[in-house]
């Protein structure tokens, strides 16, 4: 008889040993979940936070890299250029030891032009003499710094090689002008490229026209547009107003792209640089010299005729 209550007593003792074990095990289950989940959580925000931070900082550093657009690389640009203003007064102006100078490439009408490594690139250097203030030639270039668009010509700083000597730095283009590309009859141009080059053009005179204020080139020519090994065609030497004014006469040298009524009354618009952009159609459409073997040197007579109202002749068909 005293046996079953003490069998019974340890019975119920095993059993609730065996109860207390099992919620003691569920208590430690539950305390590893709530671990476990807190750590996938932290470690969750932790990769969040570092995917932000780098996406961030990409942003910020495809903002200040000088890079092309996708679909139109013409080389792989790295070097970094201020935006900021005041980050930008010292910081664009570059100094003339830098740069290893390579091969000549032309004299144009605003000065010499070479080839240069500069920090790991390979840059365009057009050197020339100037009269006009520096304050003026370098406000003006200043904005410059700024003016970000597929098809334009990357402006990237200047250099002073002496006092009266000023450099602007700008990027290379593989194949030169347009000018150039039309008269070489070893390249193959097919109706598809030249409506390509045309467009190009043409969206790069809209973006500076319908800028604020609006940015006249002045001085538009199959000289002036460049082409990259892609046959990528980006407006030069956009905004040059005062260097221009510092050197000879520009369209005595070039009158053949020069609107009438520039010649008369030296007053340049958006219209006298679309005059301009018409020539380059024809060009394009003929791959010749507008006016080719009529004038011979002699800028005053094409002046004069043009003036008159004389124009390229548009082919038949």
């Amino acid at each position: 008889m005293d046996m079953c209550p003490s069998s019974s007593s340890s019975s119920s003792s095993h059993s609730r040993f065996r109860l207390s074990s099992k919620e003691d095990d569920k208590d430690e289950f539950a305390v590893g979940d709530v671990i476990l989940t807190i750590v996938g959580v932290l470690l969750a925000v932790g990769i969040f936070y570092a995917v932000y931070c780098i996406r961030h900082m990409q942003k910020r550093r495809r903002d200040a890299i000088l890079s092309l657009t996708p679909g139109s690389p013409s080389q792989n640009i790295t070097a970094v250029i201020p935006r900021d203003r005041d980050e930008g007064k010292s910081n664009w102006k570059i100094e003339y030891y830098e740069f290893e100078l390579g091969e000549v490439l032309g004299q144009g009408v605003i000065g010499k032009v070479s080839k240069a490594r500069w920090r790991g690139l390979t840059v365009v250097l057009k050197e020339f003499a100037y009269t006009s203030k520096q304050d003026q030639v370098e406000q003006e270039l200043s904005q410059l710094i700024r003016v970000r668009h597929p098809y334009l010509v990357l402006f990237m700083g200047i250099a002073h090689p002496a006092p009266d000597r000023l450099c602007v730095v700008a990027e290379f283009m593989s194949r030169g002008s347009l000018f150039g590309v039309l008269k070489d009859k070893n390249v193959k141009l097919d109706w598809k490229k030249r409506m390509s080059m045309a467009l190009d053009t043409a969206k790069a005179m809209s973006y500076l026209h319908c800028s604020k204020p609006p940015i006249l080139h002045k001085n538009l020519t199959s000289t002036n547009v460049m082409v990259d090994k892609d046959f990528v065609a980006k407006v030069s030497d956009y905004g040059l107003g005062h260097l221009r004014k510092s050197t000879l006469n520009t369209h005595a040298h070039q009158p053949f792209w020069t609107a009438p009524e520039v010649f008369h009354k030296n007053k340049h618009s958006a219209a006298s640089d679309v005059y301009g952009f018409g020539i380059i159609l024809w060009e394009l459409l003929t791959r010749k010299t507008p006016y080719e073997g009529r004038f011979h040197s002699n800028t005053v007579k094409a002046m004069k005729e043009i003036s008159g109202g004389l124009r390229p002749t548009v082919p038949a068909g």
